[in-house]
């Protein structure tokens, strides 16, 4: 937020293009946003406070304990590394109504995609600007690229949001925007759901984790010690993307499972694995399952676990998965956390992770979905399950699922390795021989833009944040 009007423009004319901006507006936006988040982590370590928003954290911090002089050339510092946070946090910024997106014509035939400062950005910038203004002016930060350590920390102290209050003005118009954002047309986003829920919590005199707000959305309960409280939310776009997008974290969770198990067997074996050979090892690992018996009919266990479902009416999501006991959701992300040394282990209990996000997918309105992934693509894989699961014979068994589970995961790994390069290859398979060319992969709940979304608030003082565990702020 600090350096809003860096890709912006306080008079409105220039903009920064979400993604093909052209090479000197992109080159100079990222070289002062660079400058902002390098004086907010210079800032951060010598006053022992952690940051969480500024995009590229780790690397500029890992960079900054590297330095030996005590000068900061910004022409050369991380040069190689593109540092944008519009990418992160666009939609959110959007959606607060900070920025506003628009379609520039270039050309009789080309159009594309800018920001551009609404009045309430440009008063936020504004106000931010006010707070560095003694230290570097506008003018000279065009041209200046060489920093000392100490400017870089005035600069960074000056910028700093952590400790605002509800008094301070950028503060009022931070929660001015949040609290305006809950209109019902425009609560569509992340930022939207987390104030929300965080709300439902201080309701409720409790705190939150991070990963709670996804679970939250999707399963419309929040688990207090050892009970599970159940939340009725308004019906809005922003808890149903949240919910949506816990799904997706719930699938690639699955796939990741999938794809270590094989990695791990192929490792494990001298000379590769047969695809046959991992599915039979991979179905047996299943054989004292008390619900999930490899030769039980896939039919019959998705009717048996969409039968644990909880209606919802509402025009986006019509039922809500279930988290826990034996067909629940996190019950499988458990199992699957307490495999990660048992590959044919992995490669069942991520297959059965799939079948639940196949149907976890049936239980959104397909039309409202197919609109909203439009304008998300960038948080959502295409790939699903469920077109793989409505394609499967009636007399399919679990074991077959397993067989389409693991060829699709090896497909899907195929062809990441095949746009990125060798380097991106766990696993290669030849003559239906699979060989470990790397590591097995490493996998977690990677959420992504929800965690972004949270870090941004936490930064920007409107959650306060003990450990990991966060509480909305006083105001809101």
């Amino acid at each position: 937020m600090a350096c809003l009007d860096i890709y912006t423009s306080r008079n409105g004319k220039k903009s920064l293009k979400k993604s093909n901006a052209s090479p000197r507006i992109r080159g100079k936006a990222e070289r002062y946003y660079k400058i902002f988040a390098t004086a907010e982590i210079a800032h951060a370590k010598l006053s022992g406070i952690e940051h969480l928003g500024p995009v590229g954290v780790e690397i500029i911090s890992r960079a900054w304990d590297n330095l030996t002089a005590e000068h900061v050339n910004f022409t050369e510092f991380l040069s190689e590394k593109r540092l944008n946070p519009i990418d992160n946090y666009s939609s959110s910024i959007e959606n607060m109504k900070l920025l506003s997106p628009k379609l520039l014509p270039i050309s009789p035939r080309r159009n594309e995609y800018i920001h551009t400062p609404t009045d309430k950005g440009k008063k936020l910038a504004s106000l931010f600007e006010n707070s560095w203004r003694e230290i570097i002016t506008s003018d000279t930060l065009t041209r200046k690229t060489l920093f000392t350590k100490n400017e870089l920390y005035k600069l960074g102290e000056a910028i700093c949001l952590q400790g605002l209050s509800a008094k301070d003005p950028e503060s009022k118009l931070l929660l001015e925007t949040i609290n305006a954002s809950v209109d019902k047309l425009q609560f569509k986003d992340f930022v939207d759901t987390v104030i929300l829920i965080a709300k439902k919590c201080r309701e409720l005199n409790t705190s939150f984790k991070a990963q709670d707000i996804g679970r939250t959305a999707l399963y419309q309960t929040f688990e207090i010690g050892q009970k599970s409280q159940r939340l009725i939310f308004p019906e809005t776009e922003a808890i149903a993307l949240t919910a949506y997008h816990e799904l997706h974290t719930h699938t690639s969770y699955g796939a990741d499972a999938v794809l270590s198990g094989i990695s791990q067997a192929a490792k494990n074996n001298v000379g590769g694995i047969s695809l046959e050979r991992l599915v039979e090892e991979s179905t047996e690992s299943l054989r004292n399952d008390p619900i999930w018996k490899p030769d039980k009919l896939v039919n019959e266990g998705v009717k048996e676990l969409i039968e644990q479902f909880s209606t919802l009416p509402s025009q986006f999501q019509h039922k809500i998965p279930v988290a826990n006991g034996y067909y629940g959701f996190e019950t499988i992300q458990k199992r699957i956390s307490q495999s990660k040394q048992k590959a044919y282990d992995l490669i069942a209990l991520g297959a059965i992770a799939l079948l639940q996000s196949a149907c976890g997918e049936e239980c959104f309105n397909h039309i409202w979905l197919s609109e909203l992934l439009a304008e998300h693509g960038e948080a959502f894989s295409a790939r699903t399950f469920l077109e793989l699961l409505q394609a499967l014979s009636p007399d399919a068994t679990l074991k077959d699922w397993i067989r389409c589970s693991v060829e699709r995961i090896i497909e899907q790994h195929e062809d990441v390795a095949k746009s990125k390069g060798d380097y991106a290859a766990k696993i290669v398979r030849k003559n239906d021989i699979i060989y470990c060319v790397d590591e097995p992969t490493a996998y977690s709940m990677n959420r992504g833009r929800l965690d972004n979304a949270i870090a941004w608030l936490a930064d920007a003082g409107l959650l306060k944040r003990k450990g990991s565990e966060y509480q909305i702020a006083e105001g809101i």
